[in-house]
């Protein structure tokens, strides 16, 4: 079959809200296959079947097919690298912001496309890598997800991000960068800092490896802090406590190495740090042991690091696809 056919029907699909995730990682893919001229003859039939409540502007046409030229084909806004890590299921920016322009006729409705957000989210087992319009690299953990309007840099460097990353930031004296989440933000003109909030725990972390930043503590009243390098404050959200330490960057920033490092963590913490990594489930039966673990893995495969750890801990596990059910002998 014709790879356009398929991708018609994708596309009306997404444009009704009814694509599921697995056809948008498909439609991006075959997006990524195909020509500009392709891309413009599927486009075109798109914009006759599209009813229009008025006559579109004179030239708006043109425009919108070289603004979707530059969308699709040749700086990719997003740069993930396959051969270093895990393809991302979820980035399927590039298609939105381009069917956007694309259907938009009047200058009311492009504006709604600089007020729209691109977002990035990376699941259990995964990460990537996003290089930003200023040129700032941002490296996502597993379960993080980054997003920042289609205007970022006009009048300022925002994003909103939760999870974990490590954010190299190109650096512009007159445009800071800031970090938001809803109980902290991240404020710096161009450093290297990771940056830890996850929505499943109860405290935030920011380590800075070089440069400076300015961390806000939003609760339970606004505070900010300076950090210098190799510091870290670390701010549990319930509490309000916060305290800033000199910290091991080598250590904290681990994970973008494809390290995992345990540092004193409980069985529990441990496993739960594997389902994450490696994006599998693991069902525990009988008690946890109370001997904490340290230690550092370099793995690809999860059976290996169970193998290491049964040196430690009385346990027997079997593996059936992404689930792992494993019982204690405790």
């Amino acid at each position: 079959m014709n790879q356009n056919n398929i991708i018609e029907p994708l596309l009306r699909k997404y444009l009704n809200n009814r694509l599921t995730p697995d056809e948008a990682v498909a439609l991006k893919e075959l997006m990524c296959r195909i020509d500009s001229k392709e891309i413009d003859e599927i486009l075109s039939q798109l914009w006759e079947a599209y009813e229009s409540p008025g006559e579109a502007p004179k030239g708006v046409r043109e425009q919108i097919f070289r603004n979707l030229r530059k969308t699709f084909l040749p700086k990719p806004r997003y740069n993930i690298n396959r051969t270093i890590w895990r393809s991302v299921a979820a980035v399927f920016i590039c298609l939105m912001t381009g069917l956007s322009a694309y259907l938009y006729i009047d200058r009311g409705e492009m504006q709604k496309t600089l007020d729209s957000e691109y977002l990035v989210q990376v699941g259990k087992g995964e990460k990537a890598m996003v290089t930003l319009p200023d040129g700032t690299k941002v490296y996502l953990n597993a379960q993080s997800a980054l997003s920042y309007p289609a205007s970022f840099g006009q009048q300022e460097r925002k994003v909103q991000f939760s999870g974990e990353a490590y954010f190299d930031v190109a650096r512009d004296e007159k445009k800071p960068f800031i970090v938001d989440n809803p109980a902290i933000s991240v404020k710096v003109l161009g450093t290297v800092f990771n940056f830890y909030a996850t929505t499943h725990d109860d405290w935030f972390e920011t380590t800075l490896v070089e440069g400076k930043v300015e961390v806000t503590l939003k609760m339970p009243t606004p505070r900010k802090e300076i950090l210098k390098p190799n510091q870290k404050i670390r701010y549990n959200k319930l509490t309000g406590a916060w305290n800033i330490s000199t910290t091991d960057v080598w250590e904290d920033t681990a994970w973008k190495r494809g390290d995992m490092m345990f540092r004193s963590k409980t069985f529990e913490e441990v496993i739960k740090q594997l389902e994450i990594y490696y994006g599998v489930t693991i069902n525990t039966e009988g008690n946890y042991p109370k001997d904490l673990f340290t230690g550092t893995f370099h793995e690809d495969d999860v059976n290996a690091v169970l193998l290491n750890l049964q040196q430690h801990y009385d346990f027997e596990y079997n593996k059936i696809g992404n689930v792992i059910n494993l019982k204690l002998n405790y």
